[in-house]
């Protein structure tokens, strides 16, 4: 999954990492309150997870460790690059 100002993008990998499939989830978080935003990411998660049923492949979440960041790679997390976990 990759978080994005307007939308979540997910992405299906096969056994090698190779993409399969993808799709956009649209969401609007901007002027909500805290409580709302965890709703709406809730209810996309809950999407993700009926998504990955269905495809029978489990949710798989990379962790990223942005604490020992380079001067190119704080670049590429401006938006160039985002942090990203496929199913």
């Amino acid at each position: 999954m990759d978080l994005k100002a307007d939308r979540v993008a997910v992405g299906e990998v096969d056994r090698f990492g190779n993409p399969v499939a993808g799709r956009d989830i649209p969401v609007q978080v901007q002027g909500c309150r805290r409580g709302q935003v965890r709703a709406v990411l809730g209810d996309v998660a809950a999407d993700v997870v009926s998504w990955a049923r269905g495809t029978g492949k489990p949710v798989v979440v990379e962790g990223l460790d942005f604490q020992h960041r380079t001067a190119p790679a704080r670049v590429k997390a401006r938006g160039l690059m985002s942090p990203v976990a496929l199913l």
